[in-house]
């Protein structure tokens, strides 16, 4: 039963990333994807953000999302933006803020929880805010 849920998250899970791949913008040759996920656990954002990564080579991602009542958000960032100077800590750790939270991670992937499920929507585009800096 429990493999059966986990199988039908990681589909929806797929089903989501490959929605969410249209969201994608780029600006200074920087492809970035900033968006909100429908109530997901941190580890179906993971298998959101892996398959994303899969498919754009290059690219910024944060993924937000409320789960359980509490706003959760992960970052990721592919390791030749990383060389430009890109951190997912350091993306993460302000938009996580909005939202009253903190996290940490390395600078390719880093994941965080916040107190404020209402401050979801300005914590991300806080993130696009940056992102388009």
């Amino acid at each position: 039963q429990h493999r059966k849920v986990e199988a039908l998250e990681k589909q929806l899970s797929r089903r989501i990333a490959d929605s969410l791949l249209a969201e994608a913008t780029e600006q200074n040759g920087i492809t970035r994807l900033v968006a909100e996920v429908p109530s997901s656990r941190i580890e179906a954002l993971r298998d959101i953000n892996d398959r994303l990564l899969e498919k754009l080579k290059s690219v910024v991602i944060v993924l937000g999302s409320v789960y359980d009542g509490r706003p959760q958000f992960l970052a990721a960032v592919t390791p030749d933006l990383v060389a430009r100077g890109y951190d997912a800590v350091r993306i993460i750790k302000q938009v996580a803020g909005v939202a009253g939270g903190g996290g940490g991670g390395q600078p390719r992937l880093a994941q965080a929880g916040g107190k404020f499920p209402d401050k979801l929507a300005e914590a991300l585009a806080l993130a696009r805010q940056i992102l388009s800096g």
